[in-house]
């Protein structure tokens, strides 16, 4: 059979679709599926964008810890670095104890800085603000707490708590006693942390004397004795507290105790305890 141009053409045209249909269906089989391709991007997409799973560890050791404990605690902790929270009864209210020194340390700093109260004053014949703010914080002298409080004046701390926003925290309650819970606590130093609370020289000075604190049977206990922390205790009768900041190499963070039960002694210990926990925690993260 002769073949003319044409049907030469007509054979060249078939083989080349022929090929390119097998060759395209070959391609076919290696792609995923449509569904796989769509579930794969999005899959991408929510890796970026979605939060992992919150890591409760800490909280869970921290329960064990008090397990078996007699009494009731709160805790917030914080960590400065991540921004992330680790809370037990953050909102209950406890008798404050000597925690409220800090606020009547922030107001005294806060007079000074307006001129209505200098450190020199005398708070007795024999005793400075200065020596009195020193006295009141590093070793919880309650008669300096009590000679500032009358120095500066109760209205102007409870105008500092609202201000503040300390909204949970007053000077003075019912029972007289002030009140206060583990989240203004934490407040209160994430805003000294900050230099909410006080010009950059005065919020120095207060940070120096927290560091110097003498009363370390809790939170700084079990922490190595390079580890900074600045922090100020609270005891009274069933209450025992803690709160401060804890200075570290991969981050500083907020952590507060606070207890009510009948042996304050066995409370200080869970807090030293607790303590050295988070330390570990954050150390080891």
């Amino acid at each position: 059979m002769t073949l003319n141009n044409n049907n030469l053409r007509t054979i060249f045209i078939l083989i080349t679709v022929l090929g390119g249909l097998i060759v395209f269906g070959s391609f076919k089989n290696t792609l995923p599926a449509r569904d796989n391709l769509e579930e794969g991007l999005v899959q991408s997409i929510f890796s970026r964008y979605v939060e992992p799973p919150e890591d409760n560890t800490l909280v869970i050791s921290i329960e064990q810890i008090l397990a078996e404990t007699d009494g009731t605690y709160g805790v917030f902790i914080k960590n400065l670095k991540t921004e992330r929270t680790y809370v037990i009864n953050e909102h209950k209210v406890f008798n404050s104890a000597s925690l409220y020194k800090l606020w009547v340390m922030a107001v005294t700093f806060d007079q000074i800085q307006q001129g209505s109260v200098n450190k020199s004053d005398t708070t007795t014949v024999s005793q400075s603000v200065d020596e009195s703010l020193e006295q009141m914080i590093t070793v919880s002298d309650n008669y300096s707490a009590l000679l500032l409080s009358e120095r500066i004046r109760l209205s102007n701390v409870t105008s500092f708590l609202q201000k503040n926003g300390f909204y949970e925290s007053t000077i003075g309650a019912d029972d007289g006693f002030p009140k206060t819970t583990p989240h203004d606590m934490a407040l209160f130093f994430e805003k000294l942390h900050t230099g909410g609370l006080a010009n950059k020289r005065d919020t120095h000075q207060m940070w120096q004397l927290l560091k110097n604190q003498q009363l370390n049977n809790k939170l700084p206990k079990y922490l190595p004795e390079e580890v900074i922390i600045a922090h100020k205790t609270g005891e009274l009768d069933r209450v025992s507290h803690d709160a401060g900041i804890v200075f570290t190499k991969k981050g500083d963070y907020i952590i507060v105790v606070m207890s009510e039960s009948k042996d304050q002694y066995v409370a200080a210990e869970q807090i030293a305890l607790i303590s050295k926990e988070v330390y570990n925690y954050f150390i080891n993260k």
